[in-house]
């Protein structure tokens, strides 16, 4: 938490794009909002080593559900991702339901306290399951609600 905002993050993310050992990046509670998530979405699709990213409590809303889905999609190394506390809708979580079905090293992706309902869940628990299948693992861990959960 260092409320680097939308210009920071756009700075971090150019930055980071090329870096080769960047692993874990956890910039959660920074405001990034919207155009921060586009940014890390690009830093997303150019990095081919991050493994864990914490987006949480960034304002980050269904309007950009597509482009960091687009960014996940075949994506080969991030085991962890958490979008928690940010207003993400069913549409956003339909949408995001997309990327996960092909991440491969996917093991947990956090959505708690997030605006859905019933649909965004069933959306979101179905690309589980269609994840574990295709991959031939178990399925990620999707955590939704207050408590989130494992089925």
């Amino acid at each position: 938490n260092c409320w680097i905002g939308f210009q920071g993050v756009a700075a971090l993310a150019h930055v980071l794009k090329n870096n080769v050992t960047l692993q874990v990046l956890q910039i959660a509670k920074n405001d990034l909002g919207d155009k921060g998530a586009v940014c890390i979405a690009a830093l997303v699709r150019a990095n081919k080593q991050l493994v864990d990213l914490d987006l949480s409590m960034n304002g980050i809303t269904s309007a950009v559900a597509e482009q960091l889905s687009d960014a996940f999609k075949g994506n080969q190394t991030l085991q962890c991702v958490d979008l928690s506390d940010n207003a993400i809708d069913d549409q956003g979580a339909e949408l995001l339901a997309k990327g996960i079905d092909g991440m491969k090293s996917l093991a947990e992706f956090g959505l708690n306290r997030i605006e859905t309902t019933e649909v965004g869940e069933k959306a979101l628990k179905a690309a589980a399951w269609r994840n574990a299948k295709k991959f031939k693992k178990s399925p990620p861990k999707v955590r939704l609600g207050q408590t989130g959960f494992d089925d």
